[in-house]
């Protein structure tokens, strides 16, 4: 049995929580009756062994924008959530649509994301994104959240007919960030339509956003950290595969992919290795509504990193990437030869001291005096890229790539499906 408190009810009704027994099959009657008595509680509810069908239903019958997700405990007891939400997911769908050229997101980049690379990705027709951190002083937030806005605004006035894509913030959450608070409140300033949060999921952060009509997106490396994120009101997932840039995750993205549809309906972001459009095509095919793509551009001509860097990304591929957790003080994948012109052995890093994971101003103190300042992350995807663009070429390098895998036949021609079923397959 499960209850809820309900807000202030209308005359005559008895006071009190909201009880349900779960367990009960209900006629489609009194899973209506049960729907709306829910929306007025304007509550989340939990029940063990209700059914995925009727909580979709209640979601239904009920409009309240049901994001559902359903999951499971050790015990393998199915455990559904209706979630009545002031920042319905409609919201993710308002900001979107007419203005992506492919599905994408440009992954905030440390230290390489600012304000000119992510108008060339909005304008080009993906969402462009950076770290709050990157703006340095913590003043120069507004400054750049500005900036961005107006050639943005720019844009559209002048084509229309191809509005920018938005713009995403990315927040870290983890508790040694110090600015947290002060960068919120000027993204709520500003109205960042997609905040993306890292390293730590808060409601209150989750509610702030959709108080001022935004959307959030949790990254996630994992199912217990995605179902924490969705349980403390993210709107959506980025699955941080194996494979990806920054800190990422060591889950194939089959596994993280299949396994977070089989309980979340809702948006999701699929992360690691992807640099063309059939990697975006791909992440589509696996469930992801989106694609999450970031070392491809660190080798663009608006992204804030040294010409090596850049140029190291056109000549490295896949087998160049080491995953440590030496660097940060959580596992990233980084450039091997970068490490090895630190003056590091990339086989023996497990004999380097770990730095302790610091967002606060103990992390520039920490750059400017070990060794390994310049050593430079990346995900395994960069084999694809081979020369130094500019971001609206990426962009269309990867939009024309798209389209030919949309309509792409199977490689091999096989024959497959009815013809199969039908045992006339030759």
């Amino acid at each position: 049995m499960i209850t809820c408190e309900a807000l202030p009810r209308e005359s005559g009704e008895p006071s009190g929580p909201h009880v349900i027994q779960p367990g009960l099959r209900r006629s489609a009657k009194q899973s209506e009756a049960l729907a709306n008595e829910l929306a007025r509680s304007r509550c989340l509810t939990t029940a063990s062994d209700l059914a995925l069908d009727e909580a979709r239903q209640l979601a239904s019958n009920a409009d309240i924008h049901g994001r559902i997700a359903l999951s499971c405990d050790q015990k393998d007891r199915a455990l559904a959530k209706i979630v009545n939400t002031s920042a319905p997911v409609g919201a993710w769908s308002r900001f979107l649509d007419g203005r992506l050229r492919i599905p994408v997101i440009g992954s905030p980049l440390f230290l390489v994301s600012n304000p000119a690379l992510v108008i060339a990705q909005c304008t080009a027709g993906i969402v462009g994104s950076f770290p709050a951190l990157n703006a340095r002083p913590a003043s120069q937030l507004d400054e750049w959240l500005h900036e961005i806005r107006e050639a943005l605004a720019a844009h559209d006035a002048r084509h229309p007919d191809r509005p920018a894509a938005p713009l995403a913030v990315n927040q870290i959450v983890h508790r040694s960030n110090g600015r947290l608070e002060q960068d919120l409140q000027i993204c709520e300033r500003h109205k960042v339509p997609i905040v993306i949060t890292s390293l730590g999921a808060r409601p209150e952060l989750n509610q702030a956003v959709h108080d001022w009509g935004g959307v959030t997106l949790h990254d996630i490396i994992n199912q217990t950290f995605a179902r924490k994120a969705i349980e403390k009101g993210a709107d959506g997932l980025i699955a941080v595969a194996a494979g990806a840039g920054g800190h990422a995750g060591s889950i194939s993205p089959f596994a993280l992919m299949a396994e977070i549809r089989e309980w979340f309906d809702g948006p999701v972001a699929l992360s690691g290795a992807i640099a063309t459009g059939r990697g975006v095509r791909a992440a589509e095919l696996m469930g992801a509504d989106v694609a999450y793509i970031g070392s491809a551009f660190i080798a663009t001509q608006e992204a804030n990193a040294g010409q090596r860097y850049k140029q190291m990304i056109v000549d490295s591929a896949a087998d160049d990437i080491v995953n440590s957790d030496v660097f940060t003080g959580v596992h990233g994948n980084y450039l091997a030869p970068s490490i090895v012109a630190a003056g590091m052995d990339p086989a023996k890093l497990g004999d380097v001291e770990a730095v302790k994971m610091d967002f606060g101003a103990g992390r520039d103190e920490a750059r400017d005096k070990k060794a390994w300042r310049d050593i430079w992350g990346s995900g395994q995807g960069i084999g694809s890229v081979k020369e130094i663009v500019p971001a609206a070429e990426l962009v269309e390098r990867l939009a024309r790539e798209y389209a030919e895998a949309c309509g792409a036949a199977p490689r091999l021609g096989l024959r497959v499906g009815d013809a199969f079923a039908t045992g006339r397959a030759a």
